[in-house]
């Protein structure tokens, strides 16, 4: 069992809450530009689709028509096939 105390926790809370603001870039409902792991990209929330920013594009100059144009240009996401367990013999 883990102890902490409110004025250690306090803390942490805030830093969660300001990581969690510098998330994202810019949202506009369906449309939203994420700065992740490796590097801002661009996320459709309904159609669960991700596309890479181009690198001569600054991430926070990009409006929301050329963010929809380069969703609808980034390829499709690959199926992964079923898999099936072994058959017993």
């Amino acid at each position: 069992m883990h102890a902490i105390t409110l004025e250690e926790a306090v803390p942490l809370i805030k830093e969660n809450i300001e990581k969690e603001k510098n998330k994202y870039v810019a949202d506009w409902g369906n449309v939203q530009i994420i700065n992740g792991p490796y590097g801002p990209y661009i996320k459709d929330v309904k159609a669960k689709k991700n596309a890479k920013i181009p690198k001569d594009v600054e991430a926070k100059d990009i409006t929301e028509e050329q963010a929809i144009e380069i969703l609808a240009k980034a390829p499709a996401k690959k199926a992964r096939g079923r898999r099936y367990p072994a058959k017993k013999k």
